[in-house]
Formats: C-alpha cells, sequence, structure tokens
C-alpha cells in the first residue's frame, strides 16, 4: 500500500506541473498574439457609447501596439478640454482610429508633431475622432456634441475628414 501512495502523490504533482506550464503558455501566447478587451463606456455629454476613459488598449491581430484611451474615448490624450491650443479634428473610421499602430505614430499625433516643428505647437493640436464602423452620417451628428466639449475654453475646433 505504501507504494501505491507514491504513485498516487507522484501522478498529482505531474497533473499540478502540467496545469502551471500549460496555464503559463497560454498566458504567454494570450500576452504575446491576442488583443486586450476593448470596454466601452457611456458617456453623457457626447450622448453615445465611446471606448472607456483610462483604458489602455493592445492590438495584436493586425500588428503590434497599444493605445491609451483618454476622455470621450480620444487616443492618446487624457482629457481634450484641458489643451488651450485651437483642436484640428481628424475624422475618420478604423483607419483614423488605428489601433495596428502605436500612440505616437498615429496621424493627428503626427499633425501635433508637425505643428510643432514649425512653431505652431502653442496655437494648435490634433486629435482622432475616429470610431470602427462610424460612417459619415456618423460625424454629421457628432460633430455638434464634440464642440460643445471644446467649449467650456472657448476653443474652435476644424474638421478634416480622411477619405476611404
Amino acid at each position: 500500500m505504501h507504494e501505491g501512495s507514491g504513485t498516487i502523490l507522484h501522478i498529482i504533482m505531474r497533473w499540478i506541473a502540467a496545469f502551471v506550464v500549460s496555464f503559463a503558455f497560454i498566458w504567454i501566447v494570450g500576452y504575446l498574439f491576442c488583443n486586450s478587451l476593448l470596454y466601452v463606456e457611456f458617456d453623457k455629454t457626447l450622448d453615445k457609447f465611446v471606448n472607456a476613459h483610462g483604458l489602455i488598449y493592445r492590438h495584436r491581430s493586425e500588428g503590434v501596439a497599444t493605445t491609451y484611451k483618454g476622455r470621450f474615448g480620444i487616443n492618446a490624450i487624457e482629457d481634450i478640454r484641458d489643451t488651450k491650443q485651437e483642436k484640428l479634428v481628424v475624422w475618420g473610421d478604423s483607419f483614423v482610429e488605428a489601433h495596428q499602430v502605436d500612440d505616437p505614430l498615429k496621424i493627428p499625433q503626427r499633425v501635433t508633431q508637425r505643428l510643432v516643428e514649425r512653431g505652431l505647437g502653442d496655437k494648435a493640436m490634433a486629435f482622432a475622432v475616429g470610431m470602427s464602423g462610424d460612417s459619415v452620417a456618423d460625424y454629421y451628428f457628432d460633430l455638434p456634441k464634440y464642440e460643445k466639449t471644446g467649449s467650456e475654453h472657448q476653443s474652435s475646433l476644424h474638421t478634416h475628414h480622411r477619405r476611404s
């Protein structure tokens, strides 16, 4: 009977080790190759669902990139209302949302970078309002809502639509 209990203990230890190794393998593969969850929340100011504020989204299926979601679901900017400059809004769909590209390489951050290089960084900046699946009708109805978010600082929005 003593031999049998040692065999059972050996089998249990092998099962536990296999579980730990399998779990670690799945976690590593998931982290490296799977997208993180993209949470949404309802924003009363915009009267629509937007990406959750403070979310860090890791996109892995069509490229390896990380996106930070600020207030109103805007990429790479904590709260657009805190900026004092004129705002250039880049409207679009998933190409503007650009989850496949890290934040500093996205269209609005590159536009802002060019404005800074030309000495206009203290006067203007760009940000993106793009969501996968949005259409021209969405932009038409959402534009006044986004204008309302910037009105607290007496800033104006200048829009540019990327045509696909």
